[in-house]
């Protein structure tokens, strides 16, 4: 190893203690989530999905470590070599939020952005699908975005469990969670292959993300979607029709 690459290393990883530090400063002065009572009431008090790999972050590599855990988790083989030239993007040294999307569609699954509350990110781990989220791991005026797994949580304790950087299974409270995830708008998403629908997700949102797929793989490879869509929307009390997340919601 040389001596460049090491001092980059270090540097790194001084600069991932320091983020932390501000991180848990931040979100000391942060509220803990509260979801809808309706939302409690129906979820299991601990959710954790098994079975989703974990890929070790390499530097500025968690959009594709993260892609890489939840294409495997679906059975996509793809490795996160195969996946950097397609979602990094070196002068930004980070993956971008389409880039992730579209990556997804390429390798035969339909991302579907999720309605950005904590009710529909849990919501979707106790359904078992492992839920990408971002988050500004520092200030929002000196942002570090941030890819992880979400596979799982506890009501009771309020915890949330993370595929994050180089540690699976990272548990952090709720509140210190929602202080970094808030700062990108809650923005998360799934990986679903056609025929499976999100548990949380407004009717028009899960249209727009099918018809998204077709455009990449075609009307055969996504007919599928379009029937469970369509069945879906049809049952008063369906995946797509919850009081909580209304069928017009973007």
């Amino acid at each position: 190893m040389t001596a460049r690459r090491l001092r980059q290393l270090l540097n790194a990883r001084f600069a991932g203690v320091l983020l932390s530090a501000l991180s848990m400063m931040l979100a000391g002065c942060a509220t803990t989530p509260q979801l809808a009572d309706a939302t409690e009431a129906s979820l299991p008090m601990r959710a954790e999905i098994a079975g989703v790999p974990f890929h070790a972050q390499r530097e500025y590599q968690c959009g594709p470590a993260s892609l890489a855990m939840v294409l495997n988790s679906q059975g996509v083989d793809v490795t996160v070599d195969t996946l950097i030239p397609q979602v990094f993007i070196p002068d930004r040294e980070g993956s971008v939020q389409p880039e992730m999307l579209a990556t997804t569609r390429r390798h035969g699954l339909i991302p579907y952005v999720l309605n950005n509350t904590f009710d529909a990110l849990l919501t979707e781990i106790a359904a078992g699908h492992p839920v990408v989220v971002m988050q500004n791991l520092s200030l929002p005026a000196w942002p570090m975005w941030h890819y992880a797994v979400a596979i799982g949580y506890d009501l009771e304790a309020r915890e949330m469990i993370l595929h994050s950087g180089e540690e699976a299974e990272r548990i952090e409270s709720f509140r210190r969670f929602d202080a970094t995830w808030a700062r990108s708008d809650r923005w998360a998403f799934v990986a679903l292959p056609p025929g499976r629908l999100p548990e949380a997700i407004g009717e028009f949102r899960a249209l727009d993300s099918i018809a998204s797929y077709e455009q990449v793989q075609g009307p055969q490879a996504a007919l599928p979607a379009w029937e469970a869509w369509s069945a879906a929307s049809r049952r008063p009390h369906g995946a797509l029709r919850t009081g909580q997340y209304t069928p017009w919601a973007w």
